[in-house]
């Protein structure tokens, strides 16, 4: 697979072998780093310069591309940027791919048979209808990460003719993918469908049942060897099922803060707690495995949500323990005999994502850091007692063009605007997204009212440099709210952008393209549009 193309190849042959070879060194396990210590050149500078140069000589030329094997190219430079956390540059690859398949008849099976390729085998290795599905697969999981639209609506790689024909887990895969396309229709129309909600949990439940109970046992991949073709296997099952609870999680999430204690939201509320735990029970064995490099960085962003919803349900359990108006009150309360594992779990995660900045100063990981370590403390306040509430609304007279925050109160309240969403008012005893204007823009619900325990969700506005590395703390339950205000210039959006004594950079570009990638704003964005009364 490694072997030079032969003298003469066309650009793409020798392009696709150059991200093969990006790829491989990738996925290198960090437990065999040592075996490449004779290279005079730094293998991940090899592995760069490789797919760089693929993309910038070849990829990005338009007069090459209109082949099978092009498309290909475009879907391993899309999982390696996938691969490294860069999941907006994956997105605009796929959307690359997306089109490319389209001119070529791949979105239509009838015409599909007729695409161009370089080489005789490419027809015998690749089938361009099963090409197609993974190209939407690909466009959906990234669309519905970063809360942008998808490519194309059509589901007609999952008909019930084709799924016939299909494996037991191609079948599961196709069908979760079909519930992306879904859940991403419903986050751009009307949350409050709770019928359409019903429909898509009915198309997960249906894909789970394609494989037998004991498939969905979490894979142990701590015994495999990194050649093992089982370890394969296993990695392949580990994703699908990392896919699935992650459909069904963003599918419920949107309703965990919803203020109503009607019965009916009652199932998306639990739903959403057992997949977030479900990831997390997954992704710590799966990161503490020395047999993964950079392997799926996204893996980290499901980690990312799962934690953050996770821990905002233990708070607002609490709240619903003090509140208990009436005989719903307490709907999450069987999460108290939970918490100690799950909040284990989530310092887990933490410990996790610090061991990769201590070992590669990784800014995605800092963040996701930065967040739990803030949620964590909020989390271990509200089961002393800290109480927090939220309300929302939209601004009309601060659409700006950026994020911006204020830290005010000794560190008690913190204000951020987010474009397009409004102001986020957090503070010990509530958060609001406030209105300042005397007139509401028309776009957008009004979120109401909600308390619960929520902080830095919000505003990781801070941006690890290049070498910096995050300290190790840990925070004392009982000294969880002193804590936050002791380090409230974490959060301080003002002053100048110099790091502080803990190396922090007050300030937060987001559009950089080594921050969250907009994971962060998507996930809030459904959870608070959803918070509010029908």
């Amino acid at each position: 697979m490694l072997q030079l193309p032969p003298l003469g190849s066309h650009p793409v042959l020798i392009s696709r072998k150059l991200l093969i070879l990006g790829i491989y060194l990738q996925g290198f396990p960090p437990a065999k780093v040592q075996e490449l210590s004779g290279l005079h050149t730094p293998y991940r500078d090899i592995m760069h310069r490789a797919v760089e140069t693929a993309s910038r000589l070849v990829i990005s030329n338009d007069e090459l591309v209109a082949t099978i094997e092009c498309i290909e190219c475009i879907m391993m430079e899309t999982m390696y940027q996938n691969n490294e956390g860069n999941l907006r540059r994956a997105y605009l690859s796929i959307r690359r791919a997306v089109v490319i398949a389209q001119m070529l008849g791949l979105d239509r099976a009838a015409n599909s048979s007729l695409s161009k390729t370089l080489e005789p085998e490419t027809r015998t290795r690749i089938d361009p209808d099963i090409m197609w599905f993974r190209v939407i697969q690909c466009d959906r999981y990234l669309s519905l990460m970063l809360g942008l639209p998808q490519a194309t609506p059509d589901n007609g790689f999952a008909d019930a003719k084709i799924l016939e024909g299909c494996s037991p887990m191609e079948r599961m895969e196709r069908m979760d993918c079909a519930v992306g396309g879904r859940i991403t229709q419903r986050n751009y129309a009307d949350m409050h469908n709770l019928t359409v909600r019903q429909e898509i949990d009915k198309l997960l439940l249906d894909a789970a049942a394609s494989m037998p109970p004991q498939w969905w046992l979490a894979p142990d991949l701590s015994t495999r060897a990194s050649d093992d073709l089982e370890a394969l296997h296993d990695t392949i099952r580990l994703m699908n099922q990392f896919a699935h609870y992650h459909m069904l999680a963003r599918l419920h999430i949107p309703y965990l803060l919803h203020p109503s204690t009607d019965p009916k939201y009652v199932y998306s509320k639990i739903t959403a707690v057992m997949a977030s735990r479900e990831l997390l029970s997954r992704f710590i064995p799966f990161r503490s495995s020395q047999n993964f490099g950079s392997f799926c960085r996204g893996v980290d962003f499901l980690a990312f949500i799962a934690s953050t919803a996770l821990c905002l349900a233990h708070i607002d359990a609490r709240r619903q323990e003090k509140a208990d108006a009436d005989e719903n009150g307490a709907l999450l309360s069987f999460l108290s005999h939970q918490r100690p594992s799950d909040r284990g779990m989530m310092e887990r995660v933490l410990e996790t994502m610090e061991h990769i900045i201590r070992t590669s100063s990784d800014r995605i990981a800092a963040k996701i850091a930065r967040i739990t370590r803030h949620l964590l403390a909020i989390e271990a306040d509200a089961a002393m007692g800290g109480s927090y509430r939220t309300d929302s609304s939209q601004n009309a007279h601060e659409e700006e063009l950026e994020c911006n925050g204020k830290i005010s109160d000794g560190g008690a309240v913190l204000r951020i605007y987010i474009p397009h969403i409004g102001t986020i008012k957090i503070e010990r005893d509530g958060i609001s997204r406030s209105d300042t204007a005397t007139a509401p823009m028309p776009a957008g619900p009004d979120i109401g009212p909600t308390t619960l325990g929520f902080d830095s969700l919000v505003s990781p506005p801070l941006s690890e440099q290049p070498g910096e590395q995050e300290q190790d703390e840990t925070i004392p339950e009982n000294q969880s709210f002193n804590w936050l205000v002791n380090h409230s210039d974490a959060f301080s959006f003002d002053g100048p952008a110099v790091p502080d004594a803990q190396g922090f950079d007050p300030m937060l570009d987001l559009r950089d393209e080594q921050d969250l990638q907009g994971v962060d704003m998507a996930f809030f964005d459904s959870l608070f549009r959803f918070c509010g009364p029908e």
